[in-house]
């Protein structure tokens, strides 16, 4: 099964490598060939049609012992126009730790779990992912209030406060997340470039 994907997956043509380091363009060349040119020229998979959810309105109402809870809203891809608009939003909702609409609801004002955080996905399909934990007797509750509070943000938008602050913090953080060592700029770098690449 390893081998018959690595087969079909690992190609020049769906390669993207980002090096950073003292290398100059010559030896980076010669060495990526002698790594990667006996790699077939394109890839052998077959495409993979675009997946709609059913998104169930009941889900996580029977409550078990399992207090995790993770919920999935539709979102937006990295190559779509509003893809940074949502980032703030993201991040306004659940996305900064300790600021965030769910952090102070769900855990400052009420106390029904200790962390709850907020993540833009770029699967198949793209989604908004919640997670948290809590008691299983408040796990009704506390679903109850992550979709008030997601609903709340797509009726009315942030406030202007949360806005400019949200901006100013990913603005600030951008660098210290994506290019503080060679192994975030060489992340960084893939993940832009393999984002504009499928565009």
């Amino acid at each position: 099964m390893r081998r018959a994907f690595h087969k079909a997956a690992f190609a020049r043509e769906g390669l993207h490598v980002a090096v950073v380091g003292d290398i100059d363009a010559k030896a980076l060349r010669a060495r990526l060939d002698q790594l990667f040119g006996d790699l077939p020229q394109k890839q052998a998979l077959a495409p993979v049609p675009d997946v709609t959810p059913k998104w169930r309105a009941d889900a996580g109402r029977n409550a078990l012992p399992q207090t995790s809870l993770q919920l999935a809203f539709p979102a937006m891809g990295r190559n779509d126009p509003e893809f940074y608009a949502g980032q703030l939003m993201n991040d306004i909702v659940g996305g900064s730790r300790f600021t965030s609409r769910l952090f102070q609801e769900v855990r400052e004002k009420r106390g029904l779990a200790y962390g709850v955080s907020s993540s833009l996905e770029d699967y198949q399909p793209n989604m908004l992912v919640v997670t948290t934990s809590t008691r299983a007797d408040r796990a009704a509750e506390t679903l109850d209030l992550i979709r008030q509070l997601i609903k709340e943000l797509v009726d009315t938008g942030p406030t202007a406060a949360e806005l400019e602050a949200s901006k100013k913090y990913l603005i600030g953080a951008y660098a210290i997340h994506n290019l503080g060592s060679s192994r975030s700029i060489s992340a960084t770098l893939v993940t832009d470039c393999s984002s504009t690449s499928s565009a």
